[in-house]
């Protein structure tokens, strides 16, 4: 069986979801959780542009309380 690489829209709306559910709030995790999800979201992303999957990604959030 060959397997299709996934397209580049693909690989974006699995790093928006990836980042959205992050994202959510988490009272009970100390701020080291909170920079273990951006790591985790930062190395899919950069994994996905190393593979080429996507040609780059450049991304920012933020609150009223700071940059994600």
């Amino acid at each position: 069986m060959t397997s299709i690489p996934p397209s580049r829209r693909d690989v974006l709306k699995g790093a928006a979801a990836l980042a959205a559910v992050s994202a959510v709030p988490h009272r009970a995790r100390a701020q080291g959780g909170a920079m273990a999800g951006r790591a985790r979201i930062d190395s899919v992303l950069r994994q996905a542009t190393d593979a080429r999957e996507v040609p780059g990604v450049v991304a920012m959030a933020a609150t009223d309380k700071g940059v994600l």
